[in-house]
């Protein structure tokens, strides 16, 4: 039943189980209720472009990713101004951030932003694949058809073509567990990758996280 899941051109996709017919919605779909994070992937480097999405996580863990800045050379302090505009009314409980620019994060938290530095932890690129391919498998429920936890709306096109482009560089049957997929069409689920390990791990311990004294710049 999971093969049927599977189109015959995601052969070799990291997350193969990703089906636009299941995951992406309207944003009308998008609950109301929930607690609103945001994830980010600085960029920068040629070829990888700066990636913030904003996702809405409901009671019973489940991700409506709704928005995103998705783009090559655009200034982080830019990128964080669109995010407030888009946000609007909203509070961010907080910025899920690569904690392997801990310049641009001290920059971050020293004008208030409430970001957290992803977790540092050993395999932690396959820990993060293996928890969203989790995140995005249809699971049983008591009444209706399976359903993910995880859903991206529409508007949000760079993200969706990246959950359908990530690859493994070959085709092959049996895949070493510990094979790292081509580092293309990534970026935006490295930062949804770090909200996983995020959960999973709590803060790194040896990260000063901003105190909710520091967070009134970022709604004024």
């Amino acid at each position: 039943q999971e093969m049927e899941l599977i189109p015959y051109s995601q052969q070799g996709a990291v997350y193969p189980l990703f089906n636009k017919d299941i995951h992406v919605v309207d944003p009308d779909d998008v609950p109301e209720e929930g607690t609103d994070y945001a994830v980010l992937d600085f960029g920068f480097a040629e070829g990888h472009p700066l990636a913030l999405g904003l996702v809405r996580i409901t009671r019973d863990d489940v991700w409506y990713q709704y928005d995103e800045i998705h783009g090559t050379q655009i200034q982080l302090e830019d990128a964080l101004s669109e995010m407030k505009y888009k946000l609007g009314d909203r509070k961010l409980t907080g910025i899920i951030a690569d904690s392997a620019r801990p310049d641009l994060i001290e920059w971050m938290a020293s004008k208030g932003y409430p970001v957290i530095p992803s977790p540092k932890k050993q395999n932690s690129v396959l820990t993060g694949i293996d928890l969203l391919r989790k995140r995005i498998k249809p699971k049983i429920q008591i009444i209706g058809d399976p359903k993910p936890n995880y859903y991206i709306t529409h508007n949000c096109k760079k993200t969706i073509y990246e959950w359908t482009h990530y690859r493994y560089k070959e085709l092959k049957e049996n895949r070493p567990p510990q094979e790292v997929p081509e580092k293309r069409h990534d970026d935006m689920l490295d930062g949804l990758r770090y909200l996983e390990l995020f959960f999973k791990f709590g803060s790194p311990k040896d990260e000063k996280i901003p105190d909710s004294s520091m967070l009134k710049e970022l709604y004024m």
